[in-house]
Order: structure tokens, then sequence, then C-alpha cells
């Protein structure tokens, strides 16, 4: 995403502190992957991953707005589920 890339481009300037949490963060997506995680650890280790790599711009504010985002996006999977659930197909509105 547009907020994700602000913070690559900014990872030499990042902090210490910044980067290692976005090596902490794929840490644990990819430790995630290699043990075969459940769809849920994984859907949250990738999610704080880009989180973090937002992180690098040094903006609360940036990630605040990713936060918000990535609940969005927990929200619309856990409705897509449960009308998978319930055998109705979900559709994405024109």
């Amino acid at each position: 995403t547009v907020l994700e890339s602000a913070g690559v481009r900014r990872w030499c300037d990042a902090s210490d502190t910044e980067r290692q949490e976005v090596r902490d963060r794929l840490a644990a997506y990819t430790g995630a992957v290699a043990r075969g995680a459940g769809y849920a650890e994984l859907n949250e280790t990738h999610l704080e991953f880009h989180v973090a790599l937002v992180g690098l711009a040094g903006s609360p504010r940036l990630v605040h707005t990713a936060r918000a985002l990535v609940a969005e996006l927990k929200v619309a999977g856990f409705v897509a589920d449960s009308l998978e659930r319930a055998g109705q197909v979900a559709t994405v509105p024109a």
C-alpha cells in the first residue's frame, strides 16, 4: 500500500527500534508459516508485519491509520467467513 511504501522508503533513516520491529514481525510471520499455524494466526502476524512497515515512516498518525485499515480488513474477513459458513456467497458491490 501507499502507507507501507512510505515506510519502506525510509528504511535507512528509520530508527534501530523501528527496523527491529519489522524484523521481529517478519520472524513471527515466517515462524507461523513454518509451523503450519492456522488461518487466524497467519492473518494476524501477516497484518502486523504490514503495520510494522508503516511504522518505518516514523508517524504515529500513519500507524494509527494502518491499524484502522487492519481492523476494517478483519471485519470484512469475519463477514465473508460468516457468509461462507451460512452457505451464502459474498459479493463485492460495484
